[in-house]
């Protein structure tokens, strides 16, 4: 049984789309769950699919607005719109229109829209008003109590997440934390909103490649994800001389975006690291992705209590990456996963505190017969999120109707 209560470890009946339209509509910043959606539903045989990916916030270099068709399984039209710094609510508003815009223009009633956020809800749940959509899924990635400081922009924030939750045909939520935060935060009393089921993350693990424990850096970590304040990336720099005083080749993979990014430099220059941490980036290719994360020892996932605002509802990505490339995981007691993680020896659990983390990665990748053993953990507790297994399940929900049922649909 895994985390969420979902068991995941025999796959459902395969899923014939191969008559159906499927539009996703996602804030973006880089490969997201919305895109192992998108190759779900192409591989599923779709015979049209449309995604249509905003920026989650402005980052230079990156692209702006943009929308594929595809037809048959092949891209038949894309468009991507010049990348624009904007304030908040303007950008809400251009989001919402050319969503709007994109799908009315095709002339077409799509049979699902699945809809990362609740801007892209409401969007969705307009064209199903309008004829444009036979049903609608509001896909949650996370639920944050205090997403924005100013008081009346958070309460509407959270009033469109109800008006999502309660028009939506289903709510996909990627931790049963998130029903749980909206019945205790907003008082959404789960009897009520009876219409949300937990889709946890997962990973195509089926397909990845893993590399044999002999051929592993033994002493390498890495930390791949945003380069925010919360995530703990300053506090595994802050390990480093600890740990490379009894590792000397111990070294530490950085990839991601994100503001920290000169910061993280100059720190690691300060303490005289360099020899000791590669910043890669961001790296556009999953599988050069996965590559990088199978040839370490293990990955790091330090979430602050005090600083994280999004964590602890949700279920970060980044563990999940780990666990399908067979990397235990050093976390925090923030995020859902870690009791299962802690239990099944899949990483070790720790305090937000550098000496602990250097003491723990000392410990753990040092010891080459209980690294091994952890390691075989994580690939066994990864195996269980396999995206095809959960999104069969998914979308095989009759009241989306995909599938034939012996009543209507």
């Amino acid at each position: 049984m895994s985390p969420s209560g979902v068991r995941l470890i025999v796959e459902p009946a395969p899923l014939d789309l191969t008559s159906k339209r499927i539009a996703i509509v996602a804030h973006v910043l880089k490969y997201a769950e919305a895109d192992d959606l998108l190759t779900f539903v192409l591989e599923r045989g779709a015979a049209q699919a449309m995604f249509i990916g905003h920026p989650l916030s402005y980052v230079e270099g990156r692209p702006g607005p943009r929308l594929r068709l595809f037809s048959g399984g092949a891209l038949r039209r894309e468009v991507i719109l010049k990348n624009r710094r904007l304030p908040g609510p303007l950008q809400y508003l251009r989001d919402t229109v050319l969503t709007l815009y994109w799908v009315m223009k095709t002339r077409r009633r799509w049979d699902l829209i699945v809809a990362c956020d609740n801007l892209n809800a409401l969007a969705a749940i307009i064209l199903r008003r309008i004829g444009l959509a036979r049903r609608v899924v509001y896909y949650t990635i996370d639920f944050v109590p205090r997403r924005f400081a100013n008081s009346r922009m958070n309460d509407a924030y959270h009033r469109l997440d109800r008006f999502c939750v309660s028009h939506a045909d289903v709510t996909w939520n990627v931790s049963d934390r998130i029903a749980e935060g909206r019945e205790q935060v907003r008082g959404l009393d789960r009897s009520v909103y009876d219409r949300q089921i937990t889709v946890p993350i997962g990973g195509w693990f089926q397909r990845l490649a893993r590399t044999p424990f002999s051929e592993i850096e033994h002493h390498s970590l890495v930390y791949s994800g945003g380069l925010l304040p919360h995530q703990g990336i300053g506090l595994m720099l802050g390990a480093i001389p600890a740990i490379a005083a009894t590792m000397s080749d111990f070294h530490l993979h950085v990839t991601g975006l994100g503001p920290l990014e000169q910061e993280l430099k100059d720190t690691v220059r300060e303490l005289g690291v360099r020899d000791h941490v590669t910043f890669h980036g961001y790296i556009e290719s999953h599988a050069r992705l996965h590559e990088l994360l199978a040839g370490c020892a293990a990955g790091v996932a330090m979430y602050s209590a005090e600083l994280d605002l999004w964590s602890r509802f949700a279920e970060p990505a980044k563990i999940k990456l780990y666990l399908s490339a067979g990397l235990p995981v050093f976390t925090t007691d923030v995020t859902y996963i870690a009791p299962q993680i802690a239990l099944r020896e899949a990483g070790l659990v720790l305090p937000f505190d550098s000496a602990a983390l250097a003491d723990a990665v000392i410990e753990l990748v040092g010891d080459e017969a209980r690294l091994r053993r952890f390691r075989a953990n994580a690939l066994a507790f990864g195996s269980e999120f396999d995206w095809p297994v959960i999104f069969t399940r998914a979308l095989s929900d009759p009241r989306l109707g995909l599938v034939s049922t012996s009543g209507p649909a």
